[in-house]
């Protein structure tokens, strides 16, 4: 990952910074692992920052490659923009080009989110806050392997070691994007909260494509994950914008959810023939989400006899999307932004950066499953083994990853 060799005649460097307290100096680069290595031992550093490497020269018929992205998309008003494919940058009449390469870094956040827990506006996060951090797991790993035609080997997650996690990809195209085309591809992924036309329109591109299938999981799971287990419908504040989108994209019917989400029983629920009270919170949160669903579904089956418009976005599509959408900071994607490396410590929670499987993300709770340094140095501890194969596996999956590095 640091691209360095024993002879810095044959070695590109990249930029490195070396992190105590949360303080880095920048614009250090060092050409062999021999050399960072000593420094390591005089400093002692409790994280290491990684930059882009040094420019390359190369021949221009290496640099012309084409980009595995689509070559359609919508605009925010829902029209369909044939578009060619991009190629890398070049200058007619040049015989090379500088290549800048750095992987691609994708930076998810939990304080990024509109969160609807007491959590909101805060630095700590509980299993409701994580929640976004999973369905935004579902999203990457549907947009990089599906969508853009990145392999698994060559992604790496990251917890980062306090409130979110990391994506980096080290294919051949990802390392090469250009700063242009890493903006390109931001926009193309964010979806800004409040924007509702834009995730109206992408939610009907998946529609419209047959993406059905991927439509479904994502919902799904946050019937399952979110409402379920997190009892999400009891939360007042997600009650107002659950209601505000139900308002916007099926008028007709929001009073009789409102009525019935307040109430202490869903009567048009068969389901629910008891006091939902009886039924603890996750189970009122559930039936509450079904009553919704069952007036969509009545809805649905009135407009398909009446020739009504099929791809008219559900209600509750949209607020399991907004959920579960990432929130994506632009800036970890450019080539000037320094990201965190695996396994270092992060300097207010102690929690180490841990290599994790993508699926594990799903049923990863931090507070439970993250390492921190005093835990993995600590041999009293009665869990101290499962700790030291917790970790070893992390360290498995950055040896696979490097062993797929610019592949």
């Amino acid at each position: 990952m640091l691209g360095m060799n024993e002879s810095s005649s044959s070695a590109q460097c990249r930029e490195l910074s070396l992190s105590s307290g949360g303080n880095h100096k920048r614009n250090s680069f060092y050409a062999t692992g021999e050399k960072l290595g000593c420094l390591l031992l005089k400093q002692l550093p409790d994280a290491l920052h990684v930059g882009h490497y040094t420019p390359l020269i190369v021949p221009r018929e290496q640099f012309e490659i084409e980009l595995p992205m689509p070559v359609k998309r919508y605009d925010r008003n829902g029209n369909l923009i044939v578009e060619p494919a991009i190629l890398r940058r070049v200058c007619d009449g040049d015989l090379s080009v500088t290549q800048w390469r750095k992987e691609l870094v994708i930076d998810i956040d939990i304080t990024d989110f509109v969160r609807f827990c007491q959590c909101d506006g805060m630095k700590r996060f509980c299993t409701t806050c994580w929640a976004h951090i999973e369905g935004s797991y579902l999203f990457l790993r549907h947009f990089l392997i599906t969508v853009y035609g990145y392999r698994e080997e060559n992604i790496l997650w990251v917890f980062s070691g306090c409130k979110g996690v990391h994506c980096l990809v080290n294919s051949s195209l990802a390392l090469t994007l250009s700063e242009e085309q890493r903006k390109t591809l931001h926009s193309w992924l964010h979806i800004a909260n409040g924007d509702d036309k834009a995730m109206d329109v992408f939610i009907r591109k998946l529609i419209t494509e047959g993406e059905t299938e991927f439509v479904t999981q994502i919902e799904e799971f946050f019937e399952n994950r979110v409402v379920n287990q997190c009892a999400i419908i009891q939360l007042e504040p997600f009650v107002r914008f659950a209601l505000a989108q139900i308002a916007r994209l099926s008028p007709s019917f929001v009073s009789l959810v409102a009525n019935a989400w307040h109430s202490n029983t869903v009567l048009d629920d068969p389901t629910c023939s008891q006091s939902e009270s009886f039924l603890g919170e996750r189970g009122q949160s559930l039936l509450k989400w079904r009553y919704l669903k069952n007036l969509e579904g009545d809805q649905r089956s009135i407009g398909s006899r009446n020739n009504l418009n099929a791809l008219s976005i559900k209600a509750s599509t949209f607020i399991a999307f907004r959920f579960l959408y990432p929130m994506i900071d632009a800036g970890p994607m450019q080539f000037k932004h320094l990201a965190k490396a695996p396994f270092s410590v992060h300097h207010t929670t102690n929690m180490i950066a841990l290599p994790i499987r993508g699926e594990t993300i799903l049923d990863f709770a931090p507070q439970f499953h993250a390492i921190n340094l005093s835990q993995l140095t600590d041999n009293r501890l009665s869990n101290h083994a499962t700790i030291l194969e917790r970790f070893s596996d992390a360290v498995s999956l950055m040896s696979h990853w490097i062993d797929h590095y610019n592949s």
